[in-house]
């Protein structure tokens, strides 16, 4: 990774590190931390803002913007992501899991195929978006 490519996540109280990020590019200079503390989100120079869990500093959510991402925060309740970016545009995000899942059932009149759970969800086990829907 290029040189600095993490995020750290440090205790102000006491000045211990206590988790780091590895996005593998450049992060910019504005990242925030969740209402519940739970979350970070960083936007980075791969066109990406990320949401980061910070106990473990795993990786839970990427969001694409076609240039830079300059600027990435939580709404108040921490449900939305909102980043803006050097294209130009600033976007509202749905981040979590579950309400993307049920977003998708929302929007759909057929639950996502196994191809399509797996490209959107690649991290989840397949399981039926709408299972009232049946098997698609």
């Amino acid at each position: 990774p290029p040189a600095n490519a993490s995020l750290r996540l440090w205790d102000i109280q006491n000045g211990n590190m206590l988790q780091i990020m590895q996005p593998q590019v450049l992060v910019n200079w504005q990242c925030a931390i969740s209402p519940d503390g739970r979350w970070v989100v960083s936007g980075s120079e791969d066109c990406t803002a990320r949401v980061w869990e910070a106990a473990s500093g795993i990786e839970v959510a990427r969001m694409k913007h076609d240039d830079w991402v300059e600027t990435a925060t939580f709404s108040p309740d921490g449900r939305w992501v909102v980043s803006g970016s050097e294209d130009g545009t600033a976007r509202v995000w749905m981040w979590h899991v579950e309400d993307l899942i049920a977003e998708a059932c929302r929007r759909l009149p057929r639950n996502l195929t196994e191809a399509e759970w797996a490209q959107y969800f690649p991290s989840e086990a397949y399981r039926l978006t709408c299972p009232e829907l049946g098997v698609p």
